[in-house]
């Protein structure tokens, strides 16, 4: 009977286990997918209807991610029938189902509802992963309850964590396993391309010739594993390591010598995630990590005395990596606190000053000036440089343009004698900043202003100015609105940049968002004023995809009612986990891992401030919220199974915060 018993569990357990383990592992997935995308009318794509764009990092993972959820569906109907998962009344369902429901009312009356609903390329995190997120999320909080499951699913996370590790280890050490040969044809599958020759033949007849079929974009020892960007490493680290820091310090406790062997595991797992964190190079991490320590302070700060040798061990480690990782951080945190003395200064946005080596203060358009704004309007352009706005007309009687000022005085222009075709601005508001000419083409005449870094093409279709962009489509310009909280543009990889853009553009989405990972269509992305003054005239065509802070764009996509049911999700874990220490203290495993997954959920959240979701990232965050929230919830579980280490520590109270 007994064994019968056992039999069940381990039955049940593996197939509550199976969607869990499906999403945890869903940002290992790497594998090239060519689809197409509805993107002819995207006036900053180049891309059209039948254009063919390729994914590594995000399609398959989101595909993991959809079908872990609807096996949870699946898993949970029969055993909730077949009374072996049992549903647990919480308060987590209330903002859970309010985020659900403001998803699908973006969705709903989302412009971009193709986007919306299946995500944009290099994303893929739209309306159905979010809505599987939280599906997942309830899942784990209820099919988690007992301490094997839970030790199942820890297990696979830093099995999972491990393994990417040990890849960033090889693209540390400037060895990246995805770029060699074996790694390239692991994440492609072998087609037929147009020349005739596979996919695979193809990686190995670019290998005889030193070259790669994929050429990553970062540089050499930077860590990115499977996770697409560097950013992405430390935004999920800063989750699993202060897990793995208080399990280390669990096993080493323990009263049981079998299991105080596990700590050195945990210890070899905390150097191999903590060196990652630092090889990632990524700054943004950093504030994560240092917010996590202070939150382990604050709920074990009763017990530091009698954990003084693990702890040492662990800052032992820490001032291993960051002295092999010198180079790396110390070079970020020289940038940040360069970033930190600007805030404290008048900013001068626009330098126009010039080297002493140029000298053109008399020849048209070589000057530079900042460019304040450009509008495209029915009758008119205008064109403000240097605080001066030039004002061109069109007179289709006599087919010529008429140039004015902001005041209405009409400007004359004459023909430079060393540059045939162009024309200066008789005035002196002009004259050195912009010259004039007309390009044409098979089909159209331009307009050319011609400025010190750029050329500006417009065109004037009988009934408006447009102006004609860098990836050959016609858009018409309008001044951007900017709320000049942030100074430096520049700051935190351009984040400023995108900041200041994005904040004036939430008034907009407050009941209801634009759509799930539709940030890149609603962002003003025609604002190549702002783009010319930032980066003195290059990335013209810079198209920016996300709001590089979780908090803006969850804003934007589905709307700030849908952020703060998310924020409420959270902050009911939070608060149930203090009254949860509180109560239990720190006796068994599942309180360890609970205080582990506290820390690590607060530096999640900092870390955040400088990043945004993705489906890179996201299934670790909820994987961890949703255990949590089953850990508090352990007087609903259906008691211990047999294994479990009830009583083999002493109790640990936390004190009264």
């Amino acid at each position: 009977m007994e064994n019968g018993l056992n039999k069940r569990h381990r039955l049940t357990d593996m197939f509550c286990m199976l969607p869990i383990c499906i999403f945890i592992l869903s940002i290992i997935l790497v594998r090239l997918h060519l689809f197409s995308m509805p993107m002819t009318d995207v006036y900053w794509s180049e891309a059209t209807n039948s254009s063919t764009l390729a994914d590594l990092f995000n399609y398959w993972k989101s595909i993991a991610i959809i079908g872990s959820a609807c096996l949870a569906v699946i898993v949970f109907i029969a055993g909730y029938f077949g009374e072996w998962i049992c549903f647990k009344k919480s308060f987590l369902y209330i903002p859970a189902l309010a985020y659900v429901v403001f998803v699908l009312i973006s969705l709903a009356f989302s412009d971009y509802k193709y986007f919306a609903l299946r995500g944009m390329s290099e994303h893929f995190e739209g309306s159905i992963v979010l809505i599987a997120y939280i599906l997942m999320i309830s899942f784990i909080a209820n099919t988690i309850d007992s301490e094997r499951r839970l030790k199942c699913l820890i297990y696979c996370v830093f099995t999972t964590a491990f393994l990417l590790g040990l890849l960033g280890f090889t693209q540390a050490i400037g060895y990246d396993f995805l770029s060699t040969v074996t790694g390239q044809k692991l994440i492609t599958p072998n087609y037929l391309l147009e020349n005739g020759v596979t996919s695979w033949n193809m990686i190995d007849i670019l290998a005889a010739s030193g070259q790669k079929l994929y050429a990553f974009v970062f540089e050499k020892g930077e860590v990115y594993q499977t996770v697409y960007n560097i950013n992405y490493v430390p935004l999920y680290l800063s989750l699993l390591i202060p897990v793995c820091a208080v399990l280390f310090i669990y096993f080493g406790t323990s009263t049981n010598k079998f299991k105080n062997a596990r700590s050195i595991i945990f210890l070899v797992l905390f150097a191999v995630l903590l060196y990652n964190f630092f090889a990632a190079s990524s700054a943004s991490g950093y504030l994560g990590l240092a917010t996590a320590f202070i939150a382990a302070l604050l709920i074990f700060r009763g017990n530091l005395k009698k954990w003084v040798k693990f702890i040492f061990c662990l800052f032992l480690i820490v001032g291993l990596i960051l002295g092999l990782l010198s180079d790396m951080w110390m070079s970020q945190l020289k940038e940040i606190w360069g970033y930190v003395k600007n805030l404290s200064f008048d900013y001068i946005y626009a330098d126009d000053s010039l080297p002493a080596t140029y000298s053109f203060e008399h020849n048209a358009g070589a000057e530079w000036a900042t460019i304040d704004f450009i509008e495209t309007k029915e009758d008119y352009l205008l064109f403000s440089i240097g605080n001066n706005v030039l004002v061109v007309s069109r007179d289709e009687e006599n087919g010529i343009y008429i140039f004015a000022d902001d005041s209405g005085k009409q400007l004359y222009l004459r023909e430079l004698a060393n540059e045939k075709g162009y024309f200066e601005i008789l005035d002196e508001g002009f004259h050195d900043y912009v010259k004039v000419s007309l390009v044409k083409s098979d089909e159209h005449t331009f307009l050319r202003l011609t400025t010190r870094a750029n050329e500006w093409l417009f065109y004037y279709d009988g009934n408006s100015f447009l102006h004609y962009n860098k990836v050959g489509k016609y858009v018409s310009l309008e001044k951007i609105d900017h709320s000049t909280f942030i100074k430096d543009y520049r700051f935190g990889t351009n984040r400023g940049l995108v900041w200041d853009t994005t904040i004036p553009m939430l008034k907009r989405f407050i009941f209801k968002g634009s759509g799930a990972d539709t940030f890149t269509f609603v962002y003003p992305q025609r604002d190549y004023a702002t783009l010319y003054n930032t980066f003195w005239g290059e990335k013209m065509a810079l198209v920016t995809d996300k709001a590089h802070n979780l908090y803006m764009q969850y804003w934007v996509n589905t709307g700030l009612l849908s952020l703060l049911a998310w924020l409420m999700l959270v902050g009911y874990y939070l608060v149930s986990a203090v009254k949860s220490f509180r109560k239990r203290g720190f006796v068994e495993f599942s309180d360890f891992v609970n205080g582990g997954i506290f820390c690590g959920i607060i530096g999640f959240l900092f870390v955040a401030f400088f990043n945004d979701g993705s489906v890179n990232t996201m299934p670790m965050f909820y994987t961890m919220l949703g255990t949590g929230l089953a850990i508090n919830m352990k007087d609903k579980w259906s008691g211990a199974l047999p294994g479990s280490e009830n009583g083999a520590h002493n109790q640990v109270a936390m004190p009264k915060l």
